[in-house]
């Protein structure tokens, strides 16, 4: 998988934490849907496996 951007990684973990200012990140949370890290729900978005792995890997660096 490519590396994320700074801002990739702050909006995934803004989904993680079910923080919800989405509109501002269009193309940030498009680009991680792309990615599989994270998915749409009837609710807003939630992360999935991968995202949660690739947010541990940036919190050990």
């Amino acid at each position: 998988m490519s590396k994320l951007t700074s801002k990739q990684i702050e909006v995934l973990s803004c989904v993680f934490k079910g923080e919800k200012p989405y509109a501002m990140w269009r193309q940030t949370l498009n680009a991680l849907l792309r990615k599989g890290l994270i998915t749409r729900t009837v609710f807003g978005y939630s992360i999935t496996a991968n995202g949660i792995d690739v947010i541990k890997q940036e919190a050990a660096q």
